[in-house]
Order: C-alpha cells, then sequence, then structure tokens
C-alpha cells in the first residue's frame, strides 16, 4: 500500500490512461546510491519518471525495479491494476456477526410439563414416563374427629389408587374426584350437604373435617383443602380456577354447583 502524505504533487497515470494529481510524502534519500531506487507496489512493477531526489519512501525500497533520477513530475504507468490508498485510509476488515446464543430457559408453569432441560418440548408420552413415584400426606387437620377421620379415611384410599398414574394432569383430577367420593360415602348425610376438595383461596364460613392434604410427584406438588360443609343454608366460593385439576364436589340434591362462578351454594 502507498501511502502519499507530502504537500508536493505527482502525477500518476494508470493502465487506462486516466491521470491522478496526488501529494507526496518528504521521502528519505537512503534508496540503493544516488539517483537510483527502487520499488515494488502491490507485485505490479512501476517505472517513475522525472523524480525529485528523497520522492520515495523507504517502506517501497526493494530490488524490483531501479530508475535514474530526473527533474518535474512523475508519471506512474501501472501494467496490472492496482489500488493506492490515498492520506492513509486502510481497508476494512469484515467483522464476523457472533454466534447466536441460545435460549434455553422454559417459561411455563412447572405443574404444566415435566423439568425440561435445553429447551427441550416432550410430547405427552414422555412427559409421563418421568413422573416420580405420587405420594399423598395429611399436613394439618381440624374439625370433628369423626369428619378428619372420614377425610383422613378417603386420602389414605385414594393415595393407593393414584400412585400407579403417569400423568400429573390426571393425577390431580382422580385425587380430587376419588377423594370427595370417598368422604362423601363415610360421613352422616343429615349432618353434612357436601364434600370438597380445593386447592385454591376460598370462603365456606360452616365446615368441618378442614383438613390439608399435599399430593407430589417429585418437583410437582399442589396442596388440597378437604372439608365437609355443615347441612343449612350456606356457599362455598372459589377465588382461583375450577376443573376437576382443582377442585371437586360431592353432594345431593340440597346443593347446585355454578362451574362459572365457582360456587357451590347448599340450601
Amino acid at each position: 500500500m502507498l501511502v502519499l502524505e507530502s504537500a508536493n504533487r505527482i502525477n500518476v497515470e494508470t493502465s487506462t490512461s486516466h491521470a491522478v494529481r496526488l501529494p507526496t510524502p518528504e521521502f528519505s534519500s537512503r534508496l540503493g546510491g544516488p539517483g537510483y531506487f527502487a520499488t515494488h507496489l502491490m507485485g505490479t512493477r512501476s517505472r517513475f519518471d522525472k523524480l525529485e531526489p528523497g520522492d520515495l519512501p523507504t517502506e517501497l525500497t526493494s530490488a524490483s525495479a531501479r530508475v535514474p533520477w530526473s527533474d518535474g513530475y512523475a508519471k506512474m504507468r501501472f501494467s496490472t491494476v492496482a489500488v493506492l490508498a490515498i492520506f492513509g485510509a486502510v481497508q476494512a476488515t469484515p467483522i464476523a456477526a457472533p454466534e447466536p446464543v441460545l435460549e434455553t430457559a422454559v417459561d411455563a408453569p412447572i405443574e404444566a410439563r415435566a423439568i425440561l432441560s435445553g429447551g427441550e418440548d416432550f410430547a405427552p408420552a414422555q412427559l409421563e414416563k418421568r413422573l416420580d413415584p405420587i405420594t399423598t400426606s395429611i399436613v394439618v387437620a381440624a374439625g370433628s374427629a369423626l369428619a378428619t377421620k372420614a377425610v383422613d379415611a378417603a386420602v389414605k384410599a385414594v393415595g393407593n389408587a393414584i400412585k400407579g398414574l403417569q400423568n400429573w394432569d390426571k393425577v390431580r383430577e382422580e385425587f380430587t374426584k376419588k377423594t370427595v367420593s370417598e368422604m362423601w360415602a363415610k360421613i352422616d348425610k343429615k349432618a353434612y350437604s357436601a364434600a370438597v376438595c380445593y386447592n385454591m383461596d376460598y370462603d365456606a364460613p360452616n365446615i368441618d373435617g378442614k383438613t390439608s392434604v399435599a399430593v407430589k410427584s417429585g418437583l410437582l406438588k399442589t396442596t388440597y383443602d378437604c372439608f365437609f360443609m355443615k347441612a343449612g343454608a350456606q356457599t362455598f366460593k372459589g377465588k382461583g380456577d375450577g376443573g376437576f385439576q382443582n377442585m371437586a364436589a360431592q353432594h345431593d340434591s340440597r346443593c347446585t354447583y355454578d362451574s362459572k362462578a365457582i360456587t357451590l351454594t347448599c340450601k
């Protein structure tokens, strides 16, 4: 690359006969002896005529060409196409774009899928195979001995029935439905109008045998409140989602259930 920086001028004539007038630097005189210089530009020999002594930089000296000094301007004729960089312009080297970073985080409720690795999404059959053993345990119980005993017996019976399931949604659905069915079968219907299991906030002013039950499979866990609604006029109001994964109720004709409002009203 030839860099020209001086206020002196040099004429450059290319092989297409286009003359270019360029500034030249104050060149070193150490060019292989008086009246001679040598240059090699980008692998192409160039002949300079009529140059003043000291017109070429030492960077351009080589044994590829020797030309006597003379007066005036120089004409440089290229036998092949050459590239001149003027005023130190440097050709930019393209920079490779950075490698994309794959995001591996999984944005989904933990109850909706098993623990995934590397952002993989598994088909239902694959998800089912990843369920750990299912366990049910009573966390806390409050109420009359008769009611809590009935809930405890129901939870134990259902725990054995669901332990072989291999789908977490199915586990929760079967737990709520089977538990209230077992509870309802073991209680005095005259004293109680409904059996309920729910895993979210709720209002229920007159209940008995309230028992918190944890259903687990590895890192998957849901805790339900299971209880009896006492006979008489009262209303259970759920404050979260419905569906058998979250709630089930067993009752007779004294109660009606509104699935949209998640409300169980008993007379």
